[in-house]
């Protein structure tokens, strides 16, 4: 006549469906009966029925005897419904005395409610508050570190509470990874003396010059010619200056001996220029940009950059380090160095200068970091990258292990507090 269903909550029944009923108030006098009465079942982990068939008379029914008694359920059978292992719900029929509940048709129950509890649990599963079910996982794992079971749990949490107890005890070099890349100390820009067309290229991108070397020639016709003319206009004015002496003219000798000068100034300058339309590497270096040989023709206006060198004595790291841990750089700070290209040789380093300005770079912002190195290499090369670890000091080490995830989760938790 009557069915009624409850979940445990606190180690108590809640009603949540009564048979026949949309709203109800679990908080009556009736509901919390019949709740008793669910609780009288679990608590004793079995089916109970009132009254009692000849076959069950080992278990206590108070609260279903207080039931039957003060709201007429004549005849009432309980049933706890498991899966995992453990009761999660309870079900409540309630009939008239004329029919009570037998032997067979509680078995019947038993098996259906058997195949029925998984659907039920996972409705019920499915209906909890995300709070509801972190606090249920914790409290699970939680029961299972203190109850006798489960010795693979108590193992793993053992071992993982002295690992972390030791980690905060020790001390270990804490060291910032950083990306670098090796550039020379000094870079030279070799610009385009004067204005022209590149004629030739001797040099390229990677190559090793010693100081004079040709890197590139312009293209000097022009410039030829214009000499030869001035040449002209020089033997032709030094011819009249000539006649003139003679004649004792001192307005044009005076006269002619100015222009003579200003074409041998001219001439002068040209010639410096024809020597100029070959480009020679400034210093012993290394071209580190430039590569002119798909552009022979091309031309060229005064101050153009044509290569940049640099040298090979000289170099200085930049690292590429995080705005997270930024705070714990300081200038004067050691490290090592290690590049992609010579993985073996590890170089020791010197922090000189931090840029104070950040930039975006691959998602994350980064802090330019210059350093000094110490020893040098005939293999170094200007461009080569690799990785920095840099010296901050002693910290523990489950503060290494867990200090970004801490900064990033306060971060966090000030940007959403109120």
């Amino acid at each position: 006549e009557r069915v009624t269903f409850g979940e445990i909550k606190h180690h108590h029944s809640e009603i949540v469906a009564f048979s026949n009923t949309v709203n109800f108030d679990s908080k009556t006098n009736f509901l919390r009966a019949i709740s008793n009465a669910m609780d009288e079942s679990v608590d004793q982990d079995r089916i109970i029925i009132y009254p009692p068939t000849e076959n069950q008379h080992d278990f206590v029914s108070q609260a279903h005897l207080e039931l039957a008694m003060k709201y007429g359920a004549s005849a009432i059978c309980s049933v706890p419904l498991i899966t995992q292992n453990s009761v999660f719900a309870a079900l409540t029929l309630e009939r008239k005395k004329e029919t009570p509940f037998s032997y067979e048709e509680v078995l019947l129950l038993e098996q259906s409610l058997s195949l029925l509890s998984p659907y039920l649990n996972l409705r019920h599963n499915a209906d909890r508050g995300l709070l509801e079910k972190v606090g249920h996982y914790l409290k699970n794992q939680f029961c299972q570190l203190l109850g006798l079971n489960y010795l693979g749990q108590k193992i793993s949490a053992l071992t993982i509470f002295l690992c972390l107890t030791t980690a905060s005890l020790l001390n270990d070099d804490f060291k910032i990874h950083a990306n670098a890349v090796l550039e020379g100390k000094i870079q030279r820009v070799v610009a385009a003396p004067l204005q022209g067309f590149i004629l030739s290229v001797n040099a390229h991108a990677g190559d090793t010059l010693t100081k004079g070397a040709v890197m590139a020639t312009l293209d000097d016709t022009v410039l030829k010619l214009e000499a030869v003319k001035l040449s002209s206009q020089l033997q032709q004015v030094t011819r009249e200056y000539r006649k003139v002496m003679s004649a004792n003219d001192l307005v044009k000798i005076s006269i002619l001996n100015a222009q003579r000068e200003q074409i041998q100034a001219q001439l002068q300058l040209m010639n410096d220029q024809l020597q100029r339309t070959r480009i020679l590497a400034p210093f012993d270096g290394v071209v580190i940009e430039g590569d002119l040989s798909q552009a022979l023709g091309a031309p060229v206006e005064r101050g153009d950059s044509l290569f940049k060198m640099a040298p090979l004595e000289e170099y200085r790291v930049v690292l590429k380090v995080n705005e997270r841990l930024i705070s714990h750089v300081q200038a004067g700070q050691g490290g090592m160095l290690a590049l992609s290209s010579l993985p073996e040789l590890h170089l020791p380093l010197t922090i000189e200068k931090i840029t104070a300005v950040a930039k975006a770079e691959d998602g994350n912002n980064i802090f330019r970091v210059e350093a000094r190195l110490h020893n040098h290499s005939a293999l170094l090369r200007p461009g080569m990258a690799g990785v920095g670890k840099i010296d901050a000091g002693q910290k523990n080490l489950l503060w290494i292990w867990t200090h970004e995830l801490i900064d990033w989760i306060k971060l966090w938790l000030w940007s959403w507090w109120p």
